[in-house]
């Protein structure tokens, strides 16, 4: 049960650590103002590094949800509230009910998103958008045109109907502002030839779709697959200033160091002899 006395004392222990963590580190919120240290960041890493958790409010406004059983959801997704509530990446439309359900255990109504963002049209970050009629849907139009010549009949080799969709505007490459927070957007093909990631400056954190994870990239087998394209979005990601990695499955990467290290391993990992 979402509200079951084993959730409210996973919930309780993830603070009770973070504050101890805090204490110790002299890391409170005094001192991080002191140090230009962000207490949110050190909240992401502690509450990565806890088993089963599958759901962190990072911030009042700031929310991450990942997945680690493909029997709730598959890719990762973030709610951001504002003016503008934000979801970025519902999953599968059979999934949503236990997407929803998180966010109902951490406080916030699903039918208050106005904009949901999908990184690309693969089923497994794009189907959940069908539910959200309330919201504005958002894709880059480059992947709108993926999703008229190849999508349809990917979903169909699948077994999956096509889900009905509506794109309300398109991403380009750029600023975009939603409310009071202010996002990069950067078309990064590769997985799929009209994916976006999307940077937000304020936390220096990374939302890179499945352009890469944790010492992985992205497949290139898929149709729109491209290995060069892939590499070229990894190295213009990895020139980023950032300290927080959300990728599209799987855990997330937390701290400069870990970042960079990452973007390193990937490179010479996979893109040597490209």
């Amino acid at each position: 049960m979402l509200n079951s006395p084993n959730n409210q004392h996973r919930l309780a222990t993830l603070h009770r650590r973070w504050e101890e963590s805090l204490a110790r580190t002299g890391h409170g919120a005094a001192s991080c103002a002191r140090h230009g240290l962000d207490p949110v960041v050190l909240l992401v890493g502690l509450a990565t590094k806890l088993q089963g958790s599958k759901s962190m409010k990072v911030a009042d406004h700031f929310y991450i949800y990942l997945w680690n059983n493909p029997r709730e959801n598959n890719c990762n997704t973030i709610f951001i509230d504002g003016k503008v509530p934000l979801l970025i990446d519902p999953g599968h439309l059979h999934r949503v009910e236990d997407l929803s359900n998180r966010m109902i255990q951490d406080g916030v109504d699903p039918t208050k998103v106005r904009v949901v963002i999908c990184t690309h049209v693969h089923p497994d970050h794009f189907g959940g958008a069908a539910a959200f009629k309330h919201a504005k849907i958002a894709i880059s139009r480059e992947e709108e045109r993926f999703v008229e010549e190849v999508a349809a009949p990917m979903y169909a080799k699948q077994g999956a109907k096509m889900p009905e969709y509506k794109i309300d505007f398109d991403l380009t490459d750029g600023d975009l502002t939603l409310g009071k927070h202010e996002f990069q957007i950067l078309l990064t093909p590769g997985h799929s030839p009209g994916g976006v990631s999307i940077y937000w400056p304020r936390y220096k954190t990374l939302f890179p779709w499945d352009v890469v994870f944790s010492q992985s990239i992205g497949r290139v087998d898929l149709p729109g697959g491209d290995i060069k394209a892939l590499k070229e979005s990894v190295e213009r990601l990895a020139d980023l200033n950032v300290d927080l990695v959300v990728p599209g499955h799987g855990p997330a990467i937390q701290g400069a160091d870990s970042v960079r290290s990452n973007f390193d391993f990937i490179k010479k990992a996979f893109f040597t002899a490209v």
